[in-house]
């Protein structure tokens, strides 16, 4: 018996993995608008749900995408030197009720999947 390897799998299930149905509570953006991060997550999301086709709509939106996390990224930076020490509480509290709503969407999911399976 060999060890698993993920680079073995087949290119079906890699593209089935990548197009399975995503549930509402893995959508949830646990990081502040307000940081970096979930700046970034938040464009990326925004930028998933436009498919383009032609080569110059991908260029555009690599384009717009760059210039719009690089402003985005201006305005955070400046954020932080003017507000960031006096935010840090607000952000902690902000963050556990983000995380508290994820938990509570898990919760109703795995309460509605198993009201479905009876």
């Amino acid at each position: 018996m060999q060890p698993y390897d993920p680079a073995d799998r087949s290119e079906t299930s890699r593209i089935a993995e990548l197009s399975r149905p995503t549930l509402g509570s893995e959508e949830v953006i646990l990081d502040a608008p307000m940081s970096f991060t979930g700046v970034t997550k938040r464009t990326l999301r925004f930028s998933r749900h436009y498919q383009r086709v032609h080569w110059w709509s991908n260029a555009l939106a690599v384009i717009g995408l760059t210039v719009w996390l690089t402003l985005a990224y201006v305005l955070i930076l400046c954020w932080y030197v003017i507000f960031g020490l006096l935010l840090v509480p607000y952000r902690l509290i902000r963050r556990s009720q983000r995380r508290d709503e994820q938990r509570r969407r898990q919760h109703a999911e795995l309460l509605a999947s198993t009201r479905s399976t009876r």
